[in-house]
């Protein structure tokens, strides 16, 4: 069966197609802290919202390397109904042929055109993105006192930063680290951006060529190759969020840009 891919919001409309035969509506999603808020949002919204048609929705968080999970489910045909995927991983569960087009079952217009687009592929839209922000610059203000470092400012150049980093790390000692690295395009990508780089040329191809995106990637590489950045799996964390909770991380960078 496929799936559907859409925000709880959605539930009523995309469900309302399906009649009463099924009465459980299972929705997979992340674990750790969003367990709490996600059983709240289904308490409070949606199932009162769905009781009348006696559908019932359970929430069920799926631990460890989410796509991961979530992959192994949609094979074995054990996936939820309803689950959350980041934008970036679209493609590849679209070519199972598992996720379900939502054209004629969801009104997209009261959302952002521009997010609707990058969940469109071959004129079907397969998901609405529920949400979107900016990424942020989390610092440890403990660590940078403890260190004697000026807490970062509006002002940071790559230069002024790394110093700050490199600084904190020298004077803690081996045990910390001045930033916390995911090796990901999504991590390294928004340096290279908001250095000037361009994704995508006019003709639509990508230049790793560009200054902009070398001096980035360098930048970026180069905080890990001086033992100043770590990455998540060597602090035994799953995600980059996770490296300030061992309180041996100085600064990270968080945010989630559409999901």
């Amino acid at each position: 069966m496929k799936k559907l891919f859409l925000p709880l919001a959605l539930l009523t409309a995309a469900l309302a197609s399906q009649g009463s035969a099924q009465t459980t509506i299972r929705i997979n999603g992340y674990s750790a802290q969003d367990v709490a808020i996600m059983a709240d949002l289904v308490n409070r919204f949606v199932k009162p919202a769905l009781a009348k048609d006696k559908i019932n929705v359970v929430y069920q968080p799926l631990a460890g390397d989410y796509n991961q999970q979530l992959t192994t489910l949609l094979a074995a045909g054990n996936a939820g109904d309803v689950f959350y995927l980041p934008g970036e991983t679209l493609d590849g569960f679209v070519k199972t042929g598992k996720v379900l087009s939502l054209n004629g079952l969801v009104d997209t217009k009261p959302f952002l055109k521009n997010l609707n687009s990058a969940f469109v592929r071959n004129g079907k839209q397969y998901a609405i993105s529920k949400d979107f922000n900016t990424l942020t610059l989390i610092y440890n203000k403990d660590l940078f006192d403890e260190a004697g470092v000026a807490y970062p400012t509006n002002n940071e150049t790559w230069t002024t930063l790394q110093n700050k980093l490199t600084t904190i790390k020298k004077k803690l000692g081996s045990d910390y680290y001045g930033i916390c690295l995911a090796p990901e395009y999504a991590r390294m990508g928004q340096y290279a951006f908001s250095g000037g780089w361009k994704p995508f040329n006019a003709q639509g191809k990508t230049n790793l060529q560009d200054p902009a995106f070398v001096a980035a990637f360098n930048w970026f590489t180069g905080l890990a190759k001086d033992k100043v950045g770590v990455t998540p799996s060597q602090l035994s964390q799953g995600w980059s969020g996770g490296c300030l909770e061992p309180v041996r991380i100085g600064f990270e960078t968080k945010g989630h840009r559409f999901a």
